[in-house]
């Protein structure tokens, strides 16, 4: 079995291309972290955060006064709304260079990428519209008429519904996908703002900024169903990726509040030094960033404490964030020319054999052991993992906690796991697992002497645990 494919196959096979600083040309390293982009007004450029380590790593010029921003789900293309003019700014992370400005006709507010990462919806506040861009072609191709100043979009997580919040009209438009076209308005409080979808896509967080309280939607019966008092002026807003908390920005006050969402109750109410605007929380669930544009810095929070962290200067009034997972297939762009293609049926052949299946009554899981396939992993053992049902949601499962790593040799490893790049639907979710070739002792998880590696997931549907196993033959690569 040949066991080097080129990146570019890779890249190919799961579609990630992200780059936030252009790197030598025989840079061949793989970069698994998670980026934050963060729209700079003033300074004209977006600014770059790893979140892995909560710095300041690069800034990228856009147009004028980049004030939303979206980033596609593999990571590659940025989209920049503006209110100093009527284009949208598309950067390409690999190279951080602008590769098209889209003229959407008017001053933009925000950025909303769908989550198959097909169409961006940018907000158009004056002109009481949402524009729809195709990103294969990054040009407009719908324009959808709202309610009286729309301002804040949010997709559900199967990307068959967006809802927009209406400023002026004290509303929340209910936009179906795929017609594009409103079907549904929804009355929230006054002078709705920011907006959030949980992850199983039955609620919708709205902060009302002019009745100091947030409306909680019910997406099924398409009616508030409870209203949060929170702090003075709430404006930013998001969810954990777990569901189970809410952060709110309270910009009349330095605070920030927290929802418990299982009853819909404050919890805690923390002070943070300035006023704060934006809210959003990394992918991982590690931090929850609140931007802090009087002091030109974004407070990362911790979750579980809902304590601030750290504290990240970036240099000019931070406003809109947005995340890309990390993961699998950063190479140069300049590499990628010189790197030959290989698409041929060995390739499909040697994913097979490195796929396990466990087809559980009502979950189905698939697992493919991917160091064999990747030139350079970045010192990680990388799994990518798909589950496919007919019945539920999948978004309740946190695949990084339910893993658990075992050798021939009796390592067990059930912690330290990544887990990024995913894409999917409620009945569909793939993305990609990842942890150390080695231990915090140095123990390499594959030696010389390694006869089988095991993954193992627990408590996904009606099997637990879930075995996926690989032989010596695959692990010499």
């Amino acid at each position: 079995m040949k066991k080097k494919l080129s990146i570019l196959f890779l890249m190919t096979l799961i579609l990630i291309s992200a780059g936030c600083t252009q790197q030598p040309s025989d840079t061949k390293k793989m970069d698994t972290r998670e980026r934050m982009y963060v729209a700079m007004g003033p300074s004209d450029s977006v600014g770059i955060v790893d979140v892995s380590t909560n710095e300041m790593i690069a800034t990228i010029p856009t147009g004028k006064n980049p004030h939303g921003i979206g980033v596609t789900p593999d990571g590659r293309y940025l989209y920049t709304a503006s209110l100093a003019s009527d284009k949208v700014t598309v950067i390409d992370t690999s190279t951080n260079e602008v590769v098209a400005r889209v003229v959407v006709g008017n001053m933009s507010h925000h950025v909303a990428v769908s989550p198959d990462g097909r169409f961006v919806y940018i907000t158009m506040t004056s002109a009481n519209s949402v524009s729809v861009i195709d990103t294969s072609t990054n040009e407009v191709v719908a324009s959808i008429p709202s309610w009286k100043g729309p301002v804040y979009a949010a997709f559900s997580p199967d990307g068959k519904y967006a809802y927009v919040t209406n400023m002026n009209s004290n509303t929340v438009s209910v936009i179906k996908t795929s017609a594009n076209e409103v079907v549904g308005t929804i009355d929230v409080g006054k002078t709705p703002n920011h907006i959030t979808v949980s992850p199983d896509g039955k609620y919708v967080y709205v902060t009302d900024t002019g009745q100091d309280t947030v409306s909680v939607i019910d997406t099924l019966g398409g009616e508030v169903t409870a209203t949060i008092g929170v702090g003075k002026a709430p404006h930013g807003i998001d969810i954990t990726p777990d569901g189970k908390k809410v952060f709110v920005a309270n910009s009349g006050t330095t605070t920030f509040s927290v929802i418990d969402t299982s009853t819909n109750r404050v919890t805690d109410t923390v002070e943070i030094g300035d006023e704060p605007e934006h809210v959003a929380a990394a992918l991982n669930g590690k931090y929850v960033y609140i931007t802090l544009p009087g002091t030109n810095n974004i407070q990362a929070i911790d979750p579980l404490t809902n304590k601030v962290t750290a504290a990240i200067d970036v240099g000019m009034e931070p406003h809109q964030t947005a995340f890309w997972g990390g993961g699998i297939g950063q190479v140069p762009q300049d590499d990628l020319a010189e790197r030959e293609v290989v698409l041929n049926s060995e390739s499909r052949d040697m994913e097979k054999e490195l796929n396990r299946a466990d087809n559980g009554k009502t979950i189905v899981v698939d697992v493919t052991f991917m160091n064999p396939l990747i030139e350079d992993a970045g010192g990680d053992l990388v799994f990518k993992v798909a589950l496919n049902t007919h019945t539920g949601s999948l978004y309740g499962y946190d695949i990084e906690k339910l893993a658990t790593f075992k050798n021939s040799e009796g390592l067990e490893i059930a912690k330290g796991f990544g887990w990024g790049s995913e894409t999917g639907t409620d009945h569909h979710r793939e993305g990609y697992l990842n942890i150390r070739q080695e231990t915090d002792d140095g123990i390499p998880l594959i030696g010389n002497d390694t006869k089988y590696i095991i993954l193992e997931l627990r408590d996904i549907g009606d099997i637990s645990p879930r075995v996926f196993k690989w032989d010596e033959e695959y692990l010499r690569f």
